[in-house]
């Protein structure tokens, strides 16, 4: 099923330029009027069943089983869990969206609603709220009511009779989409990152946003960014990275304009530490702790959050001990503003000084098949101890293990760290594209692309590493996206392995000033 449409309850299609498209409103708008008296204090089964037999427009005796919530309004975006049986004639009502865990069976009659604030009947079009989010294999029974801004994820069954309204505005605009999964790269494997206190539960594959604002030369202008950004989280994706210093600030605005919306559905983690004064980097380091409270304060403004999923120190600062920043974060923790903690760029020692302070819940650094330093200086070793997680950031080699860069490519001198580091300097590049074409090589023979090799061969290294590759383009979304779908053994991986290391790499990965940093 892959038409956009809306039905009512005798399943005949209504758009808003329908004559009975006001009527159908006005019979919604009364249903949840109607639901509203559940949440009016204490009410008796008996009277439960009354006020659900005025919902339905039938009397609803004792065979009906009654599962509470009827009624739920906590102000926040609300998630029924994956495997959940909604039993029939249940209402839920959210304020901050709702969102419809995989395999979650609704019953006939349900209702799920979202709206903005009280009920007025003069203003009908402000009741509608943030979008009912349902994701893959949801059963919806028959006469169901879902409003508003629906999206269906993919392989979704939905009920004879069923009124999926599509209404305007929402934060995403009118739409219900229905999708063939059979067409769409949608990731449903989750990985932990941290243990105990610290662990934090996201999917496999994150999303860096770096590129879309910062160091990557040309890019789509905001709007395009946000729909492919809308459209990684409608592809399972949970993960979202970003930093101050990525601008600096304009990443930040864009991943808080883009992803607000999906609060508690979906984390964005950010990153301080280099000094931004009057919005310009310095190029220097400051991770006091008057300085960490207050990129804290601006982060959770700009992301439009009120507390981080995930704070990492983005470089060490020389002037300020891990503990002292460890013991910062600590109580901005007690103070509910940010809920886990890494540390990009550090060595073993220092993993081991902050984790004892303050329970690390991911390390980033620069991992991939032609840069493994973390595998010899002790940081995975560090990490694996502890129980921390591990981000690779550029996964990719900043694009080049893709096989779209190469000698003859132009990089905006205005936009673009690569022309500054060694390894893209024509002749290096040159060099390295041997490594390229082995991956091209191991790939060709399993029906991956070099960019799935490349992620894959990150992803096999151990369940705790989270690779975020970024891009600006769906195709290379749905590329990363579906280098989950393959699965090859220990010892065809140890073959890649021991044919890119037979190739030296050429160039420094930073210049002298970078590397010190």
């Amino acid at each position: 099923m892959n038409e956009i449409f809306a039905r009512d309850l005798n399943g005949e299609i209504v758009s808003p330029s329908d004559q009975g498209y006001d009527e159908l409103i006005n019979s919604i708008w009364d249903t949840m009027k109607t639901a509203a008296e559940l949440n009016n204090g204490y009410h008796t089964p008996d009277e439960v069943r009354r006020i659900l037999g005025e919902i339905i427009g039938q009397e609803v005796d004792e065979s009906v089983t009654l599962l509470p919530p009827f009624y739920v309004d906590y102000g926040k975006h609300i998630k029924i869990g994956k495997g959940c049986f909604i039993q029939q004639c249940c209402t839920f009502f959210g304020r901050g969206g709702i969102t419809l865990g995989e395999h979650v069976l609704i019953g006939p009659k349900v209702n799920i609603i979202t709206i903005n604030h009280d009920s007025d009947p003069e203003n009908r079009s402000a009741t509608y709220g943030r979008p009912v989010v349902i994701e893959d294999k949801v059963w919806i029974g028959i006469n169901a009511t879902i409003l508003p801004g629906v999206r269906v994820g993919y392989g979704a069954i939905i009920g004879a009779n069923s009124c999926l309204l599509y209404t305007s505005p929402s934060p995403r605009g009118s739409e219900m989409c229905i999708r063939d999964s059979s067409n769409v790269a949608h990731i449903t494997g989750h990985r932990i990152l941290g243990k105990g206190k610290a662990a934090f539960e996201v999917s496999a594959l994150g999303f860096g946003v770096m590129g879309m604002t910062y160091n990557r030369s040309q890019h789509p202008d905001k709007k395009q960014c946000i729909r492919l950004l809308h459209e990684a989280v409608d592809r399972g994706v949970t993960l979202f990275d970003t930093a101050i210093i990525y601008g600096p600030l304009t990443n930040e605005n864009l991943a808080g304009e883009a992803l607000a919306e999906f609060k508690g559905r979906i984390n964005v983690t950010t990153k301080f530490g280099h000094e931004v004064i009057d919005g310009k980097g310095t190029g220097r380091q400051d991770s006091r702790p008057e300085t960490i409270r207050r990129y804290c304060e601006e982060s959770l403004h700009r992301l439009q959050l009120d507390s981080l999923p995930m704070f990492y120190q983005h470089r060490a600062d020389p002037n300020t001990p891990a503990e002292e920043v460890a013991s910062t974060i600590a109580d901005l923790m007690k103070e509910g503003k940010v809920q886990h903690w890494g540390m990009c760029e550090v060595n073993a020692e220092t993993i081991h000084k902050a984790h004892a302070v303050c329970p690390l819940t991911a390390i980033q650094s620069e991992y991939h098949l032609m840069h493994r330093l973390v595998e010899e200086n002790g940081v995975l070793d560090a990490c694996r101890e502890l129980g921390i997680g591990f981000v690779p950031y550029s996964p990719l080699n900043r694009g080049f293990l893709g096989g779209c860069i190469n000698e003859y490519t132009v990089f905006d001198p205005n936009n673009d760290n690569r022309q500054t580091l060694p390894r893209f300097q024509a002749e290096a590049m040159r060099a390295n594209t041997r490594i390229v074409n082995v991956l091209q090589a191991f790939g060709r023979t399993r029906g991956m692309t070099s960019t799935q090799v490349a992620l894959g061969w990150l992803l096999q290294k151990a369940p705790w590493i989270v690779p975020i590759p970024g891009t600006t383009k769906l195709a290379h979304l749905e590329e990363n996206l579906r280098t989950l779908e393959f699965t090859l053994s220990p010892e065809e991986w140890k073959e890649l392995e021991n044919a890119v290391a037979a190739i030296p790499v050429v160039g420094d990965r930073y210049n002298a000033e970078q590397q010190r940093q």
